[in-house]
């Protein structure tokens, strides 16, 4: 369940195929997030497929889909495109970390990693993509407002679209922009 308000969880899938990597993201971030934990990118995929998160926590050195491909994957698809990912890899060279931002990743965490550190960046990162889901919400409110202005000019008479606008117009316009 995709969090956007203060009182619900972020959901977080962390991918690694070494399980206790995974225990240490339970025990860094599992009291304050909402916590999936799947052992492999096909595991991810599916996951993200069914209902995106709000981010997601990829090692790069994965069994079967390594973690770049999987975030190809998740980028090429509308559904997922805008789910945060940030790579938690053993990989720390320079090149290494390059390719995880080619393949479309958000951030990059190298192992071993100081727990404030990944703690830090997961806030921001969800911060990051609360503000675009409020702004992408924005967008379609005004499209929606714009849409029935639209109607209204093109198939109501003026005075009564003019009516229309007086009585609802301000109060949503104002809405719709917050």
């Amino acid at each position: 369940m995709a969090a956007g308000q203060d009182d619900h969880k972020f959901w977080i899938i962390g991918v690694d195929d070494e399980p206790q990597n995974l225990e240490i993201l339970e025990e860094i971030l599992g009291d304050q997030f909402e916590l999936t934990l799947v052992s492999s990118g096909r595991a991810c995929l599916d996951e993200a497929n069914v209902a995106p998160p709000d981010l997601i926590l990829l090692d790069v050195n994965i069994q079967g889909m390594d973690g770049l491909e999987v975030c190809r994957r998740l980028k090429a698809e509308p559904d997922t495109s805008d789910i945060p990912v940030i790579f938690v890899s053993a990989y720390s060279k320079l090149e290494e970390r390059l390719a995880g931002y080619r393949a479309g990743g958000d951030d990059y965490v190298t192992k071993p990693f100081d727990d404030e550190e990944l703690l830090i960046k997961v806030k921001l990162a969800l911060a990051t993509k609360r503000q675009l889901d409020s702004l992408q919400r924005k967008r379609q409110r005004i499209r929606t407002l714009a849409a029935i202005v639209t109607l209204c000019l093109l198939h109501v008479p003026w005075q009564q679209s003019f009516n229309l606008f007086q009585r609802i117009g301000r109060r949503d316009v104002l809405q719709y922009m917050m």
